[in-house]
């Protein structure tokens, strides 16, 4: 009953916003970690935590109802929108304040900055990083950079991409 009541929901809010106007909605299926809400506040505490896979089968089904209901056009998947054409560049991706990709991105130019090799191949000499300290234990939950520490001006300076509030048309002309 709960499925088909959060779907019902989620169906619903999309068809508002489509009869608003709106063309385009993103949905990111990451499962919550302990103590987060997303939908509604306070679920039990008994609720199960679904497994990603299982998520974004959830997410699958509801938005097949939505197109057979013709709530929803096109689905697509942000590896084929973004990341499937090699033209494409980390420009094309849309920046969302205190999504996952914003955050992910400003790691990976801190770890640049500070000279952290960005291999994904493991540390074969056994002995942690190179000046000799072993490597610091994630935070609990595991999931590292799923959630963005918020908006960091400079990057978003070097990205090229405009702030909320720049007139992109005067900057064309």
């Amino acid at each position: 009953m709960r499925t088909f009541v959060y779907h019902e929901l989620l169906s619903s809010y999309l068809d508002y916003v489509r009869c608003k106007g709106y063309s385009t909605a993103h949905i990111w299926a990451c499962p919550p970690l302990k103590g987060d809400d997303y939908i509604l506040f306070a679920k039990p505490e008994d609720q199960k935590i679904p497994k990603d896979e299982r998520l974004r089968q959830w997410y699958i089904d509801m938005l097949q109802e939505c197109q057979r209901r013709g709530i929803v056009g096109k689905m697509t998947n942000a590896y084929d929108l973004y990341f499937a054409n090699d033209k494409n560049d980390a420009t094309v991706l849309p920046y969302m304040e205190g999504d996952y990709f914003p955050g992910e991105l400003e790691n990976i130019i801190k770890d640049i900055d500070e000279g952290k090799n960005l291999s994904k191949k493991p540390d074969k000499s056994g002995k942690g990083k190179k000046d000799g300290t072993k490597k610091k234990k994630a935070k609990k939950g595991g999931r590292e950079g799923t959630r963005s520490g918020g908006l960091d001006a400079e990057l978003l300076a070097a990205s090229g991409i405009q702030p909320e509030g720049v007139d992109v048309k005067s900057l064309q002309e």
